[in-house]
């Protein structure tokens, strides 16, 4: 079975189909406490569950690895493990989700063969808006997830995601970097945001969803050498 076997995928052209998009098949939660008149005893034991839930009063373990001093964080969009791994014979993969093998992707290959594969790695997000919050803050607010399905259902809202405002990247971003590179010192914490694996599907006027991620590919390799890796190889 293909992931969504209605909806676009890179093979082929891309058209809408609601109930075979990951957010079409949320029908909608709805929980209710009983909050308005509780005492402040009561809304504290709902805070501590909370807190429960989420792990946020449990113990910090021991440290046990040197500390790290910087850290590149490349997030990657909407592809799946299969789709870019399903041809690493240590991984749990499978080959007839394969659609960009080692040929088209040799530095994701030899970074996941260098450093670490991890598969079966699941993830608490729908789409892309909530998916970026979940990867660099582990959580979704609830501006998030309220303004997601309005969103994504075209009712004129812009993107507020994913570092944008208002379908806009704050101007001063490429002066900060620079200003980073002036004075030698660079945050602990970068994050790198690689998007053209994201594809166009067969859209006419289009690279090819190949193309798209060979491209994406020869920039993680790129990033990979700005970190003081060995550079790996180039996509054909």
């Amino acid at each position: 079975m293909w992931p969504n076997p209605k909806g676009p995928q890179p093979n082929r052209p891309q058209r809408f189909n609601p109930p075979a998009f990951t957010l079409g098949q949320i029908s909608g939660t709805l929980t209710m406490i009983r909050a308005a008149n509780a005492t402040p005893t009561e809304l504290a034991t709902f805070s501590m569950r909370v807190a429960r839930a989420n792990g946020w009063n449990a113990a910090r373990p021991t440290r046990r690895c040197p500390p790290i001093e910087h850290v590149i964080y490349v997030i990657k969009e909407n592809r799946t493990y299969d789709q870019i791994f399903g041809d690493l014979p240590a991984g749990d993969g499978d080959t007839s989700l394969l659609f960009f093998p080692r040929p088209v992707t040799p530095n994701h290959h030899a970074l996941a063969e260098r450093f670490g594969l991890f598969d079966r790695f699941f993830v608490n997000a729908e789409v892309s808006t909530d998916g970026h919050n979940w990867s660099t803050a582990s959580y979704a607010t609830d501006y998030v997830q309220k303004t997601t399905p309005s969103q994504y259902s075209n009712r004129g809202r812009s993107y507020d995601y994913t570092g944008t405002n208002r379908d806009s990247l704050p101007e001063d971003d490429i002066a900060e970097l620079e200003e980073f590179k002036k004075v030698g010192r660079m945050p602990a914490l970068e994050i790198v945001w690689l998007p053209n694996d994201h594809t166009a599907g067969l859209r006419a006027g289009s690279p090819t969803p190949a193309v798209y991620m060979a491209d994406n590919d020869l920039a993680l390799g790129r990033w990979s050498k700005r970190s003081r890796k060995p550079r790996f190889g180039r996509p054909p």
